[in-house]
C-alpha cells in the first residue's frame, strides 16, 4: 500500500523534572488537570531529550514500521533540525523527494509539556 502524509516536521524537546517541583491542580469542573510551576523561578531538570516528531513524521514513521511505502509532504528549514529530520525518515525508510526546504525559515522546535516523573514512571 503506497501512502503520504501531509503535515508538520518538528523537533521536539522534552524536559523530565522531579515531581516534588510542581504542583498538580485538577478543577472539579474540567476533565484535565494542570502542572504549575512557580513563576520566575528556573526548575532543574532530571532529563532532557530531543526527537523528531510533528504529525506528518510521526504517522510516516509509523506507518513506514507496518511495512507500508510511505512518501511524507512536509516543509522544513534549511538547518541543522531540518536535517535531523530527513535523516530520521530515511533511517526509517520514508521517502523524502516531497520535503521542501525553507532557506528563509528555521525547522519548527516544540517543547510540548514538562513531564514530572511519578515514581519510576513518566507520565504526561
Amino acid at each position: 500500500m503506497k501512502v503520504l502524509t501531509i503535515g508538520s516536521a518538528t523537533i521536539d524537546t522534552i524536559a523530565i523534572i522531579d515531581s516534588t517541583r510542581i504542583e498538580r491542580m485538577t478543577m472539579r469542573n474540567a476533565d484535565s488537570s494542570f502542572l504549575l510551576l512557580e513563576e520566575g523561578r528556573k526548575t532543574e531538570a532530571e532529563e532532557v531529550s530531543t526527537h523528531t516528531g510533528g504529525g506528518a513524521v510521526n504517522a510516516a514513521v509509523a506507518m513506514a514500521r507496518l511495512g507500508m511505502d510511505v512518501m511524507i509532504l512536509a516543509k522544513i528549514g534549511n538547518d541543522e533540525r531540518g536535517e535531523m529530520i530527513l535523516q530520521r525518515l530515511e533511517q526509517e525508510g520514508v521517502s523524502t523527494s516531497l520535503v521542501k526546504r525553507d532557506p528563509h525559515a528555521p525547522t519548527g522546535t516544540l517543547v510540548p509539556k514538562l513531564i514530572p516523573r511519578w515514581g519510576k514512571a513518566v507520565q504526561p
